[in-house]
């Protein structure tokens, strides 16, 4: 059964890209509404119905955009009333700090991820700047004290590009802004969490596939050791028996 599409203009869902959690989604466009009555499964004579919607929506934080499915209550609800998809794609899954991270660094990242889904921006903040400090520390076993002069470090080693070390600052002044400076924002942790991951792809993730890449592969000793009993003096079974004949 197909009714008319509904009028509410926004629902909630948690958010697949910047993982705030229920945030506000503006509908941009929607399948009209559709009911199914089945019998119900325990009391006779009475039927059971499913209400929902399809619909797309955009993310308030971040401006992008999902496919959500929405259960809606009996036909004349308020239309006032807050709905939360009960479905999205994609879906959310932050898988935490790329391959190859060190533990303690990837426990620093999530940890900021976390203060994201609680909308702790200023906390946010702090952790990634930690993961990116601790993590370039690591990577290229620096001494120098500060993270400024740690990226620069780097940066005239060519252990990083330049582009890299931008990045690098930027997530630097954005940390000490979340720790020292004004109230931090959404978009501004959001903002600092991708940076961050992307930073650590870099330093991490790549130099770890590349290394597992070229790691030679195992050799079987069984077959080694058959080898080298061939190549050694002692005759084949078959060939003592020609030499008796």
């Amino acid at each position: 059964m197909s009714l008319e599409a509904p009028t509410f203009q926004r629902f909630r869902a948690d958010c697949p890209y910047c993982l705030t959690r229920r945030v506000s989604f503006d509908v941009l466009a929607n399948l009209p509404e559709r009911m199914i009555f089945e019998p119900h499964p325990s009391l006779p004579n009475t039927e059971t119905f499913d209400r929902w919607v399809e619909l797309v929506g955009e993310c308030a934080m971040c401006h992008r955009r999902i496919l959500a499915e929405l259960s809606l209550p009996p036909p004349g609800f308020n239309k006032d009333i807050e709905l939360t998809a009960r479905s999205i794609l994609p879906s959310v899954n932050d898988d935490g700090a790329p391959a190859h991270t060190p533990a303690d660094i990837a426990s620093y990242y999530a940890q900021g991820v976390a203060c994201l889904q609680v909308q702790s921006w200023d906390a946010a903040g702090a952790m990634f700047r930690k993961a990116v400090e601790r993590g370039l520390r690591e990577r290229f076993e620096s001494t120098k004290r500060g993270l400024y002069h740690l990226i620069e470090g780097a940066r005239t080693l060519q252990q990083i590009t330049p582009e890299l070390a931008d990045w690098a600052h930027q997530i630097r002044l954005d940390g000490n802004e979340a720790v020292h400076g004004h109230l931090f924002t959404e978009t501004e942790a959001t903002r600092l969490g991708a940076f961050t991951k992307l930073l650590l792809q870099y330093i991490f993730y790549l130099p770890g596939e590349l290394k597992a890449a070229r790691a030679p592969k195992e050799t079987d000793t069984n077959d080694g050791s058959s080898e080298h009993s061939d190549k050694s003096g002692a005759a084949k079974p078959s060939e003592t028996s020609a030499q008796q004949e």
